[in-house]
């Protein structure tokens, strides 16, 4: 059986952002996955066993949602007003940003508390992020912040950044003397991991764009220079994995959450394994917050730590494994434990 991978299939031009990069948001006529490419990708995800996280934009014919029915590994990621719509669909994340708090569904984002949600903000919204968490914890399984942009290597955003993470490090500890904690990328996942868990970008997890062509990663979606053969027959194979793996400066490294994008990379040193410092600074940041939140909290840590798990919404939920994630790549409930 072939090594297994996440695929990300984005359905139309108006996909969501699954991480930290900005779509442009197309207006009037947008571009559709043609419904048999669609067909044929889940059949070949299907064969393979991979997991595929569909990326959606706008509505689409019901044909459309027929076929993803089919997919027997998948999650949906989607944005608040599609998520009205199709709060069913299997293993749903929500991609918000900051801002749009206010409008979360707390009622139907409960129904669920396996779904996740990624949190975006930037140098206009930062001011909102812990309002965002703040009304995310205990409806849903995992909560992820990522910037749009690189504002938060600027030092003033990076100030408002870390004062954000450190009030959102004293609402997590209450939840933690309760027994309860939702996973925060950035603050709980440094807690659960003793070796580097970066993006898999390029080796283990691609993306699919609207016009049926493969990349590392939506982020590099339309860069011709980043575009990987694909064919059916062959499957997916890049021969360049090579340079998204990571380097002894990184290998060496504590900051075991650390992203090390290779879109950011790339953005910032023409290299795809190979962070700028600003990423580094940002990192120790975070690990600090996340010390900080778990030192009172040690015996509530060490069971769930002693369960095998990372984290878990309430004490006898059902954690999901590190080894099935990513940086952004949405929780499944793939086990049940209990932490008793």
């Amino acid at each position: 059986m072939n090594t297994s991978k996440n695929i990300y299939i984005l359905l139309d031009s108006n996909a969501v952002s699954i991480c930290n990069y900005k779509p442009a948001k197309v207006e009037g006529e947008k571009t559709v996955l043609n419904l048999n490419t669609l067909k044929q990708l889940i059949e070949y995800a299907n064969s393979q066993e991979y997991i595929v996280s569909f990326v959606h934009g706008d509505i689409l014919p019901e044909i459309y949602y027929d076929a993803l029915a089919l997919c027997k590994r998948q999650a949906n990621i989607m944005n608040l007003t599609l998520f009205k719509r199709l709060s069913n669909s299997p293993n749903v994340t929500v991609s918000l940003d900051a801002a749009e708090y206010s409008h979360i569904n707390r009622r139907k984002m409960s129904e669920n508390l396996n779904r996740s949600a990624i949190v975006h903000f930037n140098r206009e919204t930062i001011g909102f992020l812990t309002d965002a968490v703040k009304s995310l914890l205990r409806i849903c399984r995992r909560i992820i912040i990522v910037c749009d942009d690189t504002s938060y290597f600027e030092t003033e955003i990076s100030r408002q950044h870390e004062h954000a993470l450190k009030r959102i490090s004293d609402i997590l500890k209450y939840e933690i003397a309760h027994g309860k904690l939702t996973e925060v990328n950035v603050l709980t996942d440094s807690v659960f991991i003793d070796d580097p868990h970066p993006c898999l970008a390029g080796i283990s997890s691609f993306a699919f764009s609207v016009g049926g062509k493969l990349y590392p990663c939506p982020a590099f979606i339309d860069n011709p220079e980043f575009e990987l053969p694909f064919a059916y027959e062959t499957g997916i194979c890049n021969e360049n994995e090579h340079i998204y793996s990571l380097r002894p400066i990184c290998l060496n490294c504590t900051q075991y959450h650390c992203r090390r994008c290779a879109f950011t990379n790339y953005q910032f040193t023409k290299e795809l394994c190979i962070p700028p410092y600003e990423t580094c600074t940002i990192a120790k940041i975070e690990k600090e917050m996340s010390k900080y939140m778990v030192e009172a909290q040690s015996p509530v840590i060490s069971r769930l730590k002693r369960s095998g798990c990372r984290s878990s919404q309430e004490v006898n939920d059902s954690p999901t494994p590190f080894s099935a994630l990513n940086y952004c790549l949405p929780a499944f409930p793939i086990a049940s434990m209990s932490l008793s």
